[in-house]
């Protein structure tokens, strides 16, 4: 519970640095190509996030006694690859609002790997 918290936050963060650093104070470089790409990259993050949210939050009865406890979110495999994703969406974001818009391309670096 407490790593989706810290989750939560750090995602308010990345995003308002983003929002600050880009859209604020470097506006004149702000292109269609940097919204369109920031959108769709904030939009495949929370999926990711929400997706993890709903396998790892518990599930309580009307008593508030627990059904099920949870996914363990720091499992090997496909849960490690969406938090990888998140990290990375993360990064490149916060990349993106301090240098230029070309660090998109990482994208695409990491795909060929």
């Amino acid at each position: 519970m407490q790593t989706l918290l810290s989750h939560r936050f750090a995602f308010l963060a990345v995003h308002i640095v983003f929002i600050l650093v880009r859209l604020v104070f470097r506006r004149s470089s702000a292109t269609s190509w940097l919204y369109s790409m920031y959108i769709l990259t904030t939009a495949l993050s929370t999926f990711v996030q929400v997706q993890l949210e709903l396998v790892g939050r518990p599930k309580y009865d009307q008593r508030g006694q627990v059904l099920q406890s949870g996914s363990d979110l720091g499992q090997a495999g496909l849960t490690e690859y969406m938090w990888d994703f998140i990290y990375l969406t993360w990064a490149i974001q916060l990349l993106v609002a301090f240098t230029t818009t070309w660090a998109w391309g990482l994208y695409l670096l990491v795909s060929c790997f």
